[in-house]
């Protein structure tokens, strides 16, 4: 069947528009059904009530059909291309990489259960590679699309952690995404499969995905594998899942951030089959970015080797660790030594990071921390070393307003609060109040008000650079938090931060007061100036958790000189980004 290029437009536009319809209503028949397949090697036998209806005429796959049409559709953009003597590569690519029994083409934007969500390479330009480190170059299989949102597994991402099933048998695992995923106490694990290479399987929990591709609980392949009904390769073991809120994918892809990529049966099956030659796992992506036609891409977009870096990082610190792969993370024994460790600091105590922080919160890789209240339930602090491009004016001096942490910011009720250090005429003129629970005597840093700043000033008690102004609370939950939960910060104090022994304030604070307001011209500097702060702070503190060493959490004990430098470089340079980004007006 031939068709002329304006028939085929309107052919496939009709055909797609059918599709949809077809697969909405086969997804939520899905939903509700079970899978038997009859013999080994066989055709299976699906019990759902409309697959006649997606499949297609002469028992040919419906989407074998649509993608020959996609076919005869650019092949009329192309001959018409060629009519203007104009050359179109990506559309010769396209009809290359769906002209046999393998195909695979971008959809563009048509979002189905089995198409694959292939991220852009800058697709994490909103964020800047420093967090959602997992997305960066990934392949993802729609597994539910509805009016409650989309749900997906993450194909390429490998870790090195082997699972024990119930018969003691080994199952290596991939990292599936970030929900109910590695660490969580009620982590996800499914396992996708071939329905066609199953024989005698009767499954409740089973869904469908493609014609003989599904998903099933590891539970249940363990019984089928146990059952002697399959073997462990007709399966892939994913831990966790990626999802979407309704109308979130829509609108990632209306940015860009991703392609939709419709492919065939044995070509998905290979993506999820193969192992990667990669520790990555971005060899896929390459292979499948080369296949619709998206190779300029692959090395063209700026910042890639940062965000590329980032994901090894990630790689290794989550997906490759042993303690990024244990099933949960967190132990009540643990949570008691934390609490009493914890417990011991006092407000008015001045903390410093003392290992590189990388993949997330990037704000308190080398900051130093005042603490402004401790008890049972919680810590609060604020940075002290990261200023704004914003400013307050007094007595003609423009202080910059630092950024204290990210509870609070959006929040009119929690005022700036103005604190000053050292200062024995404040101090004695009563100008606010000490931190210290311990009272006067014992307080180095005082808090106050920005009429007591500026009666101060106007009294002639002190000058305006002798006072720090904070915006926002940085908040520790004793609690564990998890990693996707706004407000409080869901990093442990233990394993991060040091107390600054107090001999080194009254340097640390001069130097704080020679940070401005942020701008372009001066952020190189201002960083610097914080840095220097930070490290004049000195590694003398003691390390709150009484034994933990640097690099021994985020960045692994077992790494030699020049890889603790690589990733004390790179945390260095996410700092930057993350300054820039958040602090920095435009």
């Amino acid at each position: 069947m031939k068709l002329s290029n304006k028939m085929g437009r309107v052919m496939l536009v009709v055909f797609l528009t059918i599709d949809v319809t077809c697969w909405s209503f086969q997804h939520l028949t899905v939903a509700h059904s079970c899978s038997r397949v009859k013999d080994r090697g066989k055709s299976s036998c699906i019990s759902l009530s409309n697959r006649k209806g997606v499949e297609n005429i002469s028992g040919e796959d419906w989407r074998d059909v649509r993608a020959k049409l996609v076919m005869q559709y650019y092949q009329g953009e192309d001959i018409a291309s060629k009519g203007n003597n104009s050359t179109s590569t990506t559309l010769t690519q396209a009809i290359v990489a769906i002209t046999s029994n393998c195909w695979a083409y971008d959809s563009k934007g048509g979002i189905e259960v089995g198409s694959l969500i292939v991220s852009h390479p800058s697709q994490d330009s909103a964020c800047g590679g420093l967090r959602q480190q997992h997305f960066h170059k990934s392949i993802v299989l729609v597994i539910s699309y509805s009016q409650e949102g989309t749900k997906g597994v993450i194909l390429n991402r490998p870790t090195n952690q082997i699972m024990n099933g119930k018969q003691q048998n080994e199952w290596k695992c991939y990292f599936g995404g970030n929900t109910q995923g590695i660490g969580s106490e009620d982590e996800s694990l499914g396992c996708l499969y071939r329905l066609n290479e199953l024989s005698q399987v009767e499954n409740d929990m089973t869904l469908t995905i493609l014609k003989h591709i599904a998903i099933t609980p590891w539970d249940s392949a363990q019984i089928l594998v146990d059952g002697k009904e399959a073997i462990k390769e007709d399966f892939r073991l994913y831990r966790g899942y990626t999802k979407w809120e309704p109308g979130q994918l829509e609108k990632e892809l209306k940015r860009g951030d991703w392609f939709t990529v419709a492919t065939d049966l044995e070509s998905l099956w290979n993506i999820i089959a193969q192992d990667s030659n990669f520790s990555t796992g971005t060899d896929k992506w390459v292979q499948l970015m080369n296949r619709i036609g998206k190779d300029s891409l692959i090395s063209s977009t700026p910042n890639q080797k940062f965000q590329d870096d980032m994901l090894k990082q990630y790689m290794r610190l989550r997906l490759k660790s042993n303690r990024g792969l244990r099933r949960s993370t967190f132990h009540p024994q643990q949570a008691q030594n934390a609490n009493t460790c914890v417990c011991n600091l006092v407000a008015g105590t001045l903390l410093r990071s003392s290992t590189p922080i990388l993949l997330d919160e990037q704000v308190f890789h080398q900051s130093l921390v005042l603490i402004l209240k401790n008890n049972e339930e919680m810590t609060v602090g604020v940075v002290l070393n990261r200023p704004y491009s914003t400013s307050v004016n007094i007595a003609g001096t423009n202080l910059p307003v630092r950024y204290g942490g990210r509870l609070g910011l959006n929040d009119k009720g929690i005022p700036e609060l103005w604190l000053h250090c050292n200062h024995q005429t404040l101090q004695e003129a009563r100008i606010g109040e000490p931190i210290s629970e311990y009272g006067q005597a014992g307080s180095i840093f005082w808090k106050c008000t920005r009429k007591d700043a500026e009666t101060a000033v106007e009294g002639g008690l002190a000058n305006a650079e002798d006072f720090l102004v904070i915006s926002g609370l940085s908040v520790w939950n004793k609690e564990q938090v998890s990693k996707d939960q706004g407000g409080p910060s869901s990093m442990e104090l233990n394993d991060y931060f040091s107390k600054v022994d107090e001999s080194s304030i009254r340097t640390i604070w001069k130097l704080l007061k020679v940070q401005e307001p942020l701008n372009k011209n001066n952020a190189a500097e201002n960083l610097e100036a914080g840095n220097t702060a930070w490290m004049l702070s000195g590694d003398a503190g003691c390390i709150l958790s009484g034994g933990s060493k640097q690099f021994d959490y985020q960045s692994g004990s077992d790494m030699d000189t020049k890889e603790q430098q690589v990733v004390q470089s790179l945390a260095h340079s996410a700092l930057d980004r993350w300054i820039r980004m958040y602090l920095l007006k435009p």
